[in-house]
């Protein structure tokens, strides 16, 4: 040892000193990793409470920011009978309208048949924002739809769409579902 210290001393180089002090510092502490697991894991439940439904746009004119249907993240979503669908729309939208009408629809076998129980007026969904929409105006719509006892245990595709006052879709998503 004493060759290697006198090398050292030569060539005027100072060997670090490291003390249990800064060992210490440099590892989190039990504390700052727990809490850090703990915030990980309140977001990842917080993100699965909101996330999104992967849903096809069938030809929006508003940008979609967010669409939730409840209960229904990857389809085929499944609707119960004697419960509501809930759809929660961000939107940006990119034409001014005066109105909004909600047209939901299902689709059997090749065949388009009204989904009834939607509130036609859509303008009353909005829950930001209000009628007259301006253009380049951000808003959030929230509807239902029942499932009624009566619809038979099927599998459909649901049309959901916001059409202006022009007769352009404002939106427009098709969701695979299935009726049980």
């Amino acid at each position: 040892m004493v060759g290697v210290n006198t090398a050292v001393e030569k060539a005027d180089v100072e060997s670090p000193t490291i003390n249990s002090h800064d060992i210490s510092a440099a590892q989190p502490s039990t504390l700052s990793t727990h809490t850090m697991a703990l915030c990980l894991l309140l977001l990842a439940a917080a993100l699965a409470f909101t996330a999104a439904t992967n849903v096809e746009d069938c030809g929006s004119t508003a940008t979609i920011s967010n669409l939730i249907i409840t209960g229904c993240d990857v389809p085929p979503c499944h609707f119960q009978r004697g419960t509501n669908i809930t759809v929660d729309i961000d939107l940006k939208n990119n034409e001014a309208t005066s109105k909004l009408t909600t047209k939901v629809t299902a689709t059997l076998a090749g065949v388009e048949v009204p989904w009834t129980g939607a509130d036609p007026n859509a303008c009353d969904n909005l829950t930001k924002g209000s009628c007259p929409l301006e253009a380049g105006e951000e808003s959030h719509y929230k509807a239902s739809a029942p499932v009624l006892k009566s619809y038979p245990p099927v599998s459909v595709i649901v049309t959901w769409k916001l059409v202006a006052d022009s007769g352009k879709t404002t939106i427009c998503f098709i969701v695979p579902a299935t009726v049980v």
